[in-house]
């Protein structure tokens, strides 16, 4: 039954008696039916402000699932989240990001030396491949040395690995790791403080669950990040009951790859059966979802080697990125749709600033707008 408005019970209180009678003659004068009516009212309008309580607390607090398939970018797009609605990174934050910008290029230069060895191609010196053998035994969490930064620039400068970079995706290699090392000489500098460019392009794999809180002014946002892997979706449900909204992320770029846990399983393909059953998972109940098609930058680059049509056989459109948007945009809708679940689909650059700027200011719209929506709808 619709609740009714305050001032719809309020203008529904009877007559006012005379100001010359007592509250208790007013009373006393009052019937049986009056008395009823009276109460009646008086419960309403107790139900309406419980109600409305209750949904101003939903709405300046607000839970943001973070979900999508490993390799997608969600956790850069948190970064953006962080860098856009907080006050920044303190000194310990840049600390953390520094060891993760060192994690990325060491486990990057790994992949790269054993492609040299693999090949049996010459090292440039006798020294950089004796540095390279070390590289080998380094621990994952190992701050990268000058004297190893050297050695890696010298690896990376080869013509042949310039090469590797043109497929990357193919040999193992993380996407915007040769922007990195255009600047490892300065990166493994002691005194290196990583800049917003740097921090965005480092890819440091989810292992854990993450709660990101952040002041929004109108409301409170407490984003949960977990990682994407498959091995680690069944932790995402126990979030699922207390969410109001939903950002999923997935690689516009990914449909000639495979999933590194399942080189069976086409990552695209993947991340479209992944969101339908998040979205008909009986637990998490949206009315909406948000889509960010994440690295259309590299989806621009990829699609002039390798042609969309032949490694996603569903596709039969053009080889355009706007074509492919159109498409991507088509397949979850209807997804949504399905399910009477609204999709608000955006196609995204996680580590393009100014870009994703201007989306989260819209998505922040749709969300703060949402709860309203829900608020008042529900109540009128």
């Amino acid at each position: 039954m619709e609740s009714p408005t305050l001032s719809r019970i309020q203008g529904e209180r009877s007559p006012k008696p005379r100001d010359s009678l007592s509250v208790r003659q007013q009373i006393d004068m009052e019937t049986p039916e009056q008395r009823r009516h009276a109460r009646r009212i008086s419960n309403q309008i107790d139900m309406y402000l419980k109600q409305e309580a209750i949904q101003q607390a939903q709405t300046n607090h607000i839970t943001l699932l973070l979900l999508g398939s490993g390799g997608s970018g969600k956790s850069t797009v948190l970064k953006q989240l962080q860098l856009n609605f907080s006050q920044g990174y303190n000194t310990d934050h840049l600390q953390h990001f520094k060891t993760d910008i060192h994690h990325h290029i060491l486990l990057n230069s790994k992949v790269l030396v054993k492609y040299q060895i693999q090949h049996q191609i010459p090292f440039p010196t006798k020294e950089v491949e004796e540095l390279c053998m070390q590289l080998l035994q380094m621990d994952q969490r190992s701050l990268i040395s000058p004297e190893m930064g050297k050695a890696i620039d010298s690896l990376y400068r080869q013509a042949h690995v310039k090469d590797l970079f043109e497929k990357w995706d193919q040999v193992g290699l993380d996407d915007n790791t040769d922007e990195l090392l255009d600047k490892i000489l300065d990166i493994t500098q002691e005194d290196y403080i990583p800049d917003t460019r740097a921090i965005l392009l480092c890819r440091r794999k989810t292992e854990h669950i993450s709660e990101t809180v952040l002041d929004m002014q109108d409301s409170i946002w407490h984003v949960i990040d977990v990682a994407g892997q498959r091995d680690k979706r069944a932790k995402w449900a126990v979030y699922f009951e207390h969410a109001t909204n939903l950002i999923y992320v997935f690689s516009g770029a990914c449909y000639n790859q495979t999933l590194e846990e399942d080189i069976l399983t086409n990552r695209l393909q993947d991340s479209i059966e992944l969101f339908e059953s998040l979205i008909t998972h009986p637990i998490l109940r949206i009315p909406a979802a948000i889509v960010f098609m994440n690295k259309t930058d590299i989806l621009s680059k990829k699609i002039e080697k390798f042609p969309i049509a032949d490694y996603y056989k569903p596709y039969k459109g053009p080889n355009t990125k706007q074509a492919w948007t159109q498409f991507m945009a088509t397949v979850f809708k209807d997804k949504g749709a399905a399910m009477e679940t609204s999709v608000y689909f955006h196609s995204t650059t996680a580590t393009d600033t100014e870009l994703m700027k201007k989306i989260l200011i819209g998505v922040r719209k749709t969300i703060i707008g949402k709860a309203l929506r829900n608020l008042h709808g529900d109540l009128f």
